[in-house]
């Protein structure tokens, strides 16, 4: 079958894969609170194993997406992406208003963040999925036009240099030690070639289940050997470097689960329609979870052994089914709004490229 950079068609296996990423990530933000670093000295040698376990399988979370977005493809869609910035807009006002409310004194970095949040990187997956979009017809160009030396050329100097040697050497592409639009952008090349030429298609399940699950072990020893000696030194007391977005084995871990969830080959409506809402999920996320923490504090919620995590599972479960309430009505407020304005825009943009190229041909 030809290779298709805009087919978007999935399974709802996918979309339970995106929504398990959701969570991960959600839960990532929330584990210190639920989880705190213990005061004494007996008590840290099972909150280290337990950490490592929950934050190296947290990991998958925003590489989970880059996977997803790395091997349907990006097609740029300037409606959708104007649809995208305007949720991310009001959501951060949203957001800053709350904050000020709560007390949070709205200084000039504080005002400018509110204001441009894509520019400003204030949600940074949002900014790295919005500098892919841009990049997208140059990166297909390479997808579509290279031959398979040169696109496996291509995929492995990035990966070489922005995920291999910082698995070893512990740096991060453009300043970060963990994922940005960089990685994310390496992630899109590896996953279109593995694509392209149907690399997982020859392995079967049962290798894919042993390579996740070894792969998983791997990393959560390497942690907890890179916590044990590093860790006491770190702010939050432990230290994950093998959960990186720029670390080989987290890119295979990506990989792999993936690929699992893609094999899984069922339809479900619902699924499908609750996926939609993940990136209002991500952006709401801090909202939701800001609002909730003024009335029930966290640690009024916290339990002692299972039902602390039980707890912190419900605590996740509400705020993805809240973001859901909160962008269904947004979506009914705004949505003649957007369209109105972004026919405005489209209408101002093509006559002055009409203007433009009409005095050129002058």
């Amino acid at each position: 079958m030809d290779h298709q950079v805009s087919l978007k068609i999935r399974s709802s296996g996918i979309e339970v894969y995106r929504l398990v990423c959701m969570f991960f990530v959600i839960e990532g933000h929330v584990y210190l609170q639920f989880f705190p670093h213990p005061n004494k000295e007996g008590a840290l040698g099972t909150w280290l194993m337990l950490t490592t376990l929950i934050v190296t399988l947290t990991g998958l979370n925003n590489h989970g997406f880059m996977t997803i977005s790395g091997y349907f493809g990006v097609k740029q869609n300037w409606r959708k992406m104007f649809s995208f910035l305007c949720m991310i807009w009001i959501y951060s006002m949203l957001t800053s208003i709350v904050a000020v409310i709560q007390g949070t004194k709205p200084d000039l970095e504080f005002i400018v963040n509110s204001l441009f949040p894509t520019a400003t990187g204030r949600y940074w997956y949002a900014t790295a999925y919005f500098i892919l979009v841009l990049l997208s017809p140059y990166l297909n160009l390479l997808v579509s036009k290279a031959d398979k030396k040169t696109f496996r050329q291509v995929a492995l100097i990035l990966a070489g240099l922005f995920i291999v040697i910082p698995t070893f050497l512990y740096y991060g592409p453009n300043g970060s030690y963990s994922t940005n639009w960089v990685i994310m952008i390496c992630y899109y090349v590896i996953l279109q070639y593995i694509r392209k030429y149907q690399l997982l298609d020859r392995i079967r399940t049962q290798c894919l289940i042993l390579v996740a699950c070894l792969d998983f072990v791997l990393m959560m020893v390497l942690n907890y050997t890179a916590s044990l000696f590093v860790g006491k030194s770190m702010p939050f007391g432990y230290f994950m470097p093998f959960s990186r977005g720029c670390c080989v084995l987290m890119l295979v871990f990506a990989i792999s689960t993936f690929e699992l969830f893609h094999r899984w080959n069922f339809q479900s409506e619902w699924i499908n329609k609750i996926a939609k809402f993940v990136f209002p999920m991500y952006i709401l996320d801090r909202l939701i979870r800001s609002i909730i923490e003024y009335f029930i504090p966290v640690p009024d919620l916290v339990q002692e052994g299972l039902w602390r995590y039980l707890c912190m599972v419900g605590y996740v479960l509400i705020v993805m089914l809240t973001a859901v309430i909160i962008e269904v009505i947004r979506k009914k407020v705004f949505c003649h709004v957007e369209d109105k304005l972004f026919q405005s825009i489209h209408t101002v943009v093509k006559s002055i490229y009409v203007e433009r190229k009409g005095g050129l041909d002058d």
